[in-house]
C-alpha cells in the first residue's frame, strides 16, 4: 500500500468510513485527512455536525476535531466554523469565538434560505454553538428552529423524517423550561430525550440529559429522583468517559449540591473545594451550582471572609471570560454573604455596581432570567434588607417568593424563602408559622441546610416551638431537626475498673508485665487481660498511647 498511492488512499477511506459507522469519529477522520481527500473529509465531518458530536462524545471530541480544520476546509464547509467556535470557547477565547460565529453566521443564514435536506440538522447545530457561546438557553428557545417554523423554511412534516433536529428542539425545550421553572415541561421534553439518546448511543447526551433531569428534580425537593439520575451520570461518566476530568468534576459538583441541602455532614467533609469550578465545558447552570457550593464549603471550613474572598475573585474570573449570567449570580451570593457579615455597605455597592434589580417585579422575574437566579437575587435581597432594618420590606419580599416557589414547585427556592422569614420575624411568635411550615416540608425533602445556616434562630425557635406542645406530627419533626443542628451527642467517656486504672498507673512508670503482676498481686495472663481492655477502652496500639489517651480522657490513675 505504501507503494501504492492509489490502493493507500482506497484503504485509508474505507477504514475511515468504517469507524465512522461505529461512532469512532476522531480515528475515522484521521484517516480520512490520510487520503488527501480535502472534500471527503469536509463531508465526513459536516455529516455529523456539531450538536451531533457533541451528544456523541462531549467536549473533548469538539476540540479534538478542531485540529482538523484548514482555512481551506472551513472556506468549502463553513458550517465546520461553529466546531471552531466551541473549541475557541473551550479554551477561554470567547471574544475570538463570538467573532467567528457572526463572521459566519450570514453564510450559514444562506444555507438555511437556500433549503435542502441539510436545513434541520444546520438549524440544529446553529442553535447549539449560539447556547454554547452565550449560555441564554430561555431567550434562544425562541429563536433558531422556532424562527425557521415562523420563516416557513422549516414544517412539521420535514422535522418529522430529522429525528436528530427534533430531538434537539425537544433538549432545548428541557433546558429552557427547566431555566424558567417549569420543571414538568422541563421532564416531558428530557424522558424525550434521554430514550432517544439511550437507543442511538449518545453518551454524552445521556450525560446531559439525565444531569437536568437531577437538577429539576432537585428543584422541587425530589430527593430520591435527584440522587437517582445524579448516580446514572456518574456510571455513564466513569463507563464511557473516564479521562474526561471536566465531567467527572461536573458530576461531583451536582451530587455535592444536592449533600448539601440535605446537610449530609460526612459526604460533605469528604469533598474538596479545589477544581470545583475550574469547568471550562461546563454549562451555566453547573457553572453556577459549582460557584454555590464552593463557596458554601468554604464558608463552612473557614471565616465567612474567605468565602467573600472567593466570590470576589470568582466574579473577576468570570468576567474575563464574558459569562455575564454568571457574574450576576455570583454577585447575587456576593451581596449575601457581606450582608450576613454585617458589611451592608459594601453589599449595597456591588449590587448598584451589576445593576441588580431592586424592586419585586425585577427580582421574581423567571421570562428574563432562570429560576437560580431569581433564587439568588431574592435571597439576597431579603437578607440586606433585614439587616438594613427594613423588616416590613422584607417581609413583603419572603412572602411574595414564597408564593411563586409554592405555585412553581420549586421546594428548595421555597424551604429558603421560609428560613429566611423565620430570621425576619425571629424575636416574636411571627416566626413560629414559616417554621412549621417547614417541617411540614422536610417529611418529605430533608433540606435542612436553610435551618443550618441560621442555626442559633432555627434552635431558639425550635425550642419555643416544643415548649409550646405542637400537634404529634410536628413535635416529632421539630425534636428531630433540633438534634440535627446540635450534632450527634459526645461519645460517652469509657468506664475504667479500679484495676485497669491502676495498671495504667504502672504503664506510666514504665513497668513491664511481670513487674506490674507483682506489685499488684496478679498473673501475668491478669495484667494482659486488663491490657487488652485498656487498649479497647482508648483505642490505644502501643503502651504509651494508651497512657496518653486514657490521660487526655480525664482518667485518675
Amino acid at each position: 500500500a505504501a507503494q501504492d498511492p492509489v490502493r493507500r488512499k482506497r484503504l485509508h477511506r474505507g477504514i475511515a468510513e468504517a469507524l465512522a459507522r461505529r461512532g469512532h469519529m476522531i480515528p475515522a477522520w484521521r484517516h480520512a485527512g490520510e487520503t488527501g481527500d480535502r472534500r471527503f473529509l469536509g463531508e465526513m465531518m459536516e455529516r455529523v455536525g456539531v450538536f451531533q458530536m457533541w451528544l456523541r462524545e462531549g467536549m473533548t471530541c469538539l476540540a479534538a476535531a478542531d485540529r482538523f480544520l484548514s482555512p481551506t476546509l472551513l472556506d468549502e464547509f463553513p458550517r465546520l466554523a461553529l466546531i471552531r467556535c466551541v473549541a475557541r470557547r473551550l479554551r477561554l477565547q470567547f471574544e475570538e469565538a463570538r467573532a467567528l460565529f457572526e463572521a459566519t453566521r450570514p453564510k450559514l443564514d444562506d444555507l438555511v434560505r437556500a433549503g435542502g435536506a441539510d436545513v434541520p440538522a444546520l438549524l440544529i447545530d446553529l442553535l447549539f454553538t449560539e447556547v454554547t457561546l452565550v449560555g441564554a438557553h430561555s431567550r434562544l428557545a425562541s429563536s433558531g428552529l422556532n424562527a425557521a417554523f415562523d420563516a416557513g423554511s422549516l414544517d412539521p412534516a420535514t422535522l418529522e423524517q430529522a429525528p436528530l433536529a427534533l430531538h434537539g428542539m425537544h433538549l432545548s425545550g428541557c433546558v429552557s423550561s427547566y431555566d424558567a421553572g417549569s420543571f414538568e415541561m422541563c421532564r416531558q421534553h428530557g424522558l424525550e430525550v434521554l430514550s432517544f439518546v439511550a437507543r442511538n448511543g449518545f453518551r454524552h447526551g445521556e450525560v446531559f440529559v439525565s444531569a437536568y433531569l437531577g437538577l429539576a428534580a432537585m428543584a422541587q425537593g425530589r430527593v430520591e429522583e435527584a440522587a437517582s439520575r445524579y448516580a446514572d451520570v456518574r456510571r455513564v461518566t466513569k463507563a464511557f468517559f473516564p479521562s474526561d476530568a471536566a465531567l467527572a468534576t461536573i458530576t461531583d459538583a451536582l451530587m455535592l449540591e444536592l449533600d448539601i441541602e440535605r446537610d449530609r455532614e460526612k459526604a460533605i467533609e469528604q469533598r474538596t473545594v479545589t477544581g470545583l469550578t475550574d469547568l471550562r465545558g461546563a454549562w451555566v447552570e453547573v457553572h453556577e451550582a459549582a460557584i454555590a457550593v464552593a463557596a458554601e464549603l468554604i464558608c463552612t471550613r473557614h471565616d465567612p471572609q474567605v468565602g467573600i474572598q472567593f466570590l470576589t475573585d470568582e466574579i473577576a474570573k468570570v468576567r474575563v471570560m464574558g459569562l455575564a449570567k454568571i457574574v450576576r449570580y455570583a454577585t447575587a451570593l456576593l451581596s449575601l454573604l457581606l450582608a450576613e457579615a454585617g458589611r451592608c455597605d459594601q453589599a449595597e455597592q456591588v449590587w448598584k455596581d451589576e445593576r441588580l434589580p431592586t424592586d419585586a417585579a425585577g427580582l421574581l422575574d423567571l421570562d428574563g432570567q432562570s429560576w437560580r437566579e431569581m433564587e439568588a437575587l431574592s435571597c439576597a435581597r431579603i437578607r440586606l434588607l433585614t439587616e438594613l432594618g427594613d423588616r416590613d420590606g422584607a417581609r413583603d419580599l419572603a412572602n411574595r417568593l414564597r408564593e411563586i416557589a409554592s405555585q412553581r414547585g420549586l421546594r428548595r427556592t421555597l424551604m429558603r424563602a421560609l428560613a429566611l422569614s423565620m430570621t425576619i420575624d425571629a424575636r416574636t411568635d411571627r416566626a413560629i408559622e414559616p417554621l412549621v411550615e417547614f417541617l411540614r416540608l422536610t417529611r418529605n425533602t430533608d433540606y435542612l441546610r436553610p435551618l443550618v445556616r441560621h442555626r442559633d434562630v432555627s434552635r431558639n425557635l425550635l425550642s419555643r416551638l416544643l415548649d409550646q406542645n405542637p400537634e404529634p406530627e410536628i413535635r416529632e419533626a421539630a425534636a428531630l431537626v433540633l438534634a440535627h443542628l446540635d450534632g450527634p451527642p459526645p461519645p460517652s467517656l469509657p468506664v475504667f475498673s479500679p484495676r485497669e486504672q491502676a495498671v495504667l498507673a504502672e504503664l506510666r512508670n514504665g513497668l513491664r508485665n511481670r513487674e506490674i503482676a507483682d506489685r499488684l498481686d496478679v498473673t501475668e495472663d491478669g495484667v494482659r487481660h486488663h491490657l487488652k481492655n485498656i487498649y479497647r477502652k482508648t483505642g490505644a496500639t502501643d503502651r504509651d498511647d494508651a497512657v496518653r489517651r486514657a490521660t487526655s480522657m480525664g482518667v485518675q490513675f
